[in-house]
């Protein structure tokens, strides 16, 4: 099961934020996967500096997500459309 465009809405030390993942779902293990895609289409040595714009994102999505299916088996994952690369970002 896999839900496209699913907004996240919080705060974070009193600040809101939001933002759109683009694929939320749940993967076999009975864990959550998020994907961010991005349309970077370069060297492939560029592209950890590229991971690194989503970190932020990730950082303040993984608690919403948490509390809001109640599990701690996230996996967070940057698709590279354009150059067919997924790329999974540990915390």
């Amino acid at each position: 099961n896999a839900l496209k465009n699913y907004p996240i809405r919080g705060h974070h030390k009193g600040r809101f934020f939001e933002c759109t993942v683009d694929v939320l779902g749940q993967n076999t293990e009975g864990g959550i996967f998020l994907i961010f895609n991005d349309a970077f289409y370069g060297d492939v040595k560029k592209i950890k500096a590229e991971c690194s714009r989503y970190h932020s994102k990730f950082y303040l999505a993984l608690p919403i997500i948490e509390k809001t299916f109640n599990t701690k088996n996230i996996k967070c994952f940057v698709h590279f459309v354009l150059n067919g690369n997924l790329v999974e970002i540990e915390f």
